[in-house]
């Protein structure tokens, strides 16, 4: 690199990187708080797990994952609140590894408006 009247000569391996995929400190921060979020998701009762794969993964509706598990959208709903509940529970001493892991990757995105 140079700068004003001197030459300064950087090893370009150095040199930060603004894409957090190459920051190790990143990368071993995220892969903790995935591990601690799969060791949380593996302490959910069974049924709350299917909720959650069938919500996030599949994309389905409450009424299709009422459909399948032979109960009402309500209930659907209530068995969705109560697994945010208890992984929040289970990840509450971690939250700062999450807010840190979350907040580098949203910044490459653009904040979400909501309407009053």
């Amino acid at each position: 690199m140079i700068s004003g009247n001197e030459t300064t000569v950087e090893r370009i391996d150095t040199v930060a990187s603004a894409d957090e995929r190459l920051d190790a400190e990143h990368a071993a921060a995220a892969q903790d708080a995935k591990e601690k979020l799969r060791r949380a998701f593996d302490m959910l009762p069974q049924r709350e797990r299917e909720a959650a794969v069938l919500l996030y993964v599949e994309n389905l509706p409450l009424r299709e994952i009422g459909g399948i598990f032979g109960v009402s959208e309500s209930r659907v709903c209530q068995i969705h609140s109560q697994l945010k509940r208890t992984l929040c529970l289970h990840l509450a001493e971690n939250a700062l590894l999450f807010s840190a892991v979350a907040g580098r990757q949203s910044d490459a995105r653009p904040p979400i408006r909501r309407s009053p």
